[in-house]
Order: C-alpha cells, then sequence, then structure tokens
C-alpha cells in the first residue's frame, strides 16, 4: 500500500544583521528564505540591504494592516546623535522583532507593502482549475419512415401517396372546409380508403 507523502508546511523565515555604511548611511542586510506560494517565481534566499528610514516607512505601511489585537513591534526613534554600537544594536534587535511578527502573518507577509520593501514581485495566487463538464446527450429522434407497403402488405406503386400521406391530405381538407367538427371527424373516417380483400371473388372478376 503506497504511503501518502505529506506536503511541507509554508514557512517564511527573515533575519537581518550585517549593518554597514553605504554612503554615509548605515545599511542592514535582509535575508528571506521560504516556500510561500506567492513568492514561488523569486530567486530564493531574497537578499536586500535597507536603511533605517525604509524600515520605518514598513512599520508605518504594516500597522494599518496587522489586527489591533497584535500590533507591530516599536521601532526606536531616530537619533542626530553620532551612531555607536549600542544604537545600532538595539535597531537590529527591533528589526528582527519587526520582521519576525511580519513572518507570523500570512496577510503581512504576503502584503504589497513588505513585496516592495524586499523589491519583489509577487505571483498570483494559485487557483483550482475548473473541472470540464461532461458533453450533454441528446437523445436522437428518428423521424418515421415510410415501409413502402400498403395496410395490406402489398407493395406500393413507386410515385404513388402513401397511405399517410392520403390520409393527412383527406384529414387538411374536410378540417379547412368542414365548420362542424363532428362533420369533419366523419369525413375523416370515410376518407380513409377500403382494402379490397383480393380473395374476394367480385374483385378478382374485375
Amino acid at each position: 500500500m503506497a504511503t501518502a507523502i505529506a506536503a511541507e508546511p509554508v514557512f517564511f523565515r527573515a533575519a537581518v544583521g550585517d549593518p554597514i555604511k553605504v554612503e554615509g548611511k548605515m545599511m542592514y542586510l535582509i535575508t528571506v528564505r521560504t516556500n510561500e506560494p506567492l513568492y514561488r517565481n523569486c530567486a530564493l534566499p531574497l537578499q536586500v540591504r535597507k536603511r533605517y528610514t525604509e524600515f520605518v516607512e514598513l512599520h508605518r505601511a504594516l500597522s494599518s494592516l496587522a489586527p489591533p489585537a497584535l500590533p507591530l513591534p516599536a521601532i526606536p526613534p531616530k537619533t542626530f546623535l553620532m551612531q555607536t554600537q549600542k544604537s545600532i544594536d538595539a535597531r537590529l534587535v527591533a528589526f528582527q522583532a519587526l520582521l519576525e511578527r511580519v513572518s507570523s502573518d500570512p496577510a503581512l507577509r504576503t502584503s504589497p507593502p513588505l513585496a516592495r520593501f524586499l523589491e519583489v514581485t509577487l505571483s498570483p495566487a494559485p487557483r483550482d482549475v475548473p473541472r470540464t463538464p461532461p458533453p450533454a446527450y441528446e437523445s436522437v429522434h428518428q423521424p418515421e419512415t415510410d415501409s413502402g407497403f400498403d395496410s395490406g402488405g402489398n407493395p406500393e406503386p413507386e410515385g404513388a401517396p402513401t397511405e399517410a400521406a392520403t390520409t393527412a391530405t383527406t384529414t387538411t381538407a374536410a378540417l379547412v372546409w368542414s365548420d362542424n367538427p363532428l362533420e369533419a371527424m366523419l369525413a375523416v373516417v370515410n376518407a380513409k380508403p377500403d382494402t379490397p380483400d383480393p380473395s374476394s371473388p367480385g374483385e378478382s372478376a374485375k
């Protein structure tokens, strides 16, 4: 018996570190590893460097999306004093707490603000392929065809009107020319030709 293979649970891990100065601005390296379906077309792991002000903008954008019961961790206020290793470490702790909070929320980690922050384009959400309905089978009605024999079982001459056609024509004429329905029905009955009996002596003598 084949054993079903369980699907790998979705994970999203983000880490921040390696602060370096680029053109006089402190930049922080963010690394993301994930199997989130919306990131399936991204080159993984994701790596991008961001400044303090960009973290502040991300925090502001995601605050409106986070549930009030689970607010985002605060970010240390900006200081105009010379940055020290202590202040840099404090920022790293705050940035990491923010990323972990975002990583734990499926709505936040797949949100447009985070995608812009990580400089990626999210893939469309996968959808179930609709099943094609089976073709509808319609009953085919075969019209009745004339057998080529009269009511007595004798073959009819080629080109002669059939008994059904003669009866239909007589019925139509009777219904058109008679204003009395009873007379019309009697006309239909009387209009049906009698089938001669081939065994009758009188008929064979004619």
